[in-house]
């Protein structure tokens, strides 16, 4: 390649650089900043699987990638969920829902501090 090739190669790929690193930065500036739990505890979000409100638990399905994991949450009786109409959690939380929880892990097991609707459940599902 001659060097006018050269130059004309350069110069029509500084334009496209630009033009990318513009978006990855505007990108990322739009990202809500993550919310730090308190220590010792976790957040996680996912599809709420089972609701057992007997015992006050319900499956919650979160995964990454091909790798799926049940994680079941005890909740403490008088908690509220945010982001849903003031009524108890059993009414929010049915199979199908998509919430965000942030709970500790104990010897009893995983007690839920908080939960956020991000989602409820379609109407086609049934709890």
């Amino acid at each position: 390649m001659n060097s006018f090739g050269k130059q004309l190669l350069v110069a029509s790929a500084v334009p496209v650089l630009f033009a990318l690193a513009a978006v990855v930065v505007v990108g990322g500036s739009r990202a809500q900043p993550a919310r730090a739990p308190s220590p010792g505890t976790e957040v996680v979000t996912g599809t709420v699987k089972t609701v057992d409100l007997a015992a006050g638990t319900f499956d919650l399905v979160t995964g990454v990638g091909y790798a799926l994991r049940i994680q079941r949450v005890r909740l403490p009786a008088p908690l509220k969920v945010q982001g849903a109409a003031p009524e108890s959690a059993a009414v929010v939380l049915i199979p199908g829902s998509i919430v965000r929880v942030e709970f500790r892990t104990t010897t009893a097991g995983t007690m839920g501090s908080k939960v956020e609707l991000v989602r409820p459940a379609p109407r086609r599902v049934k709890p």
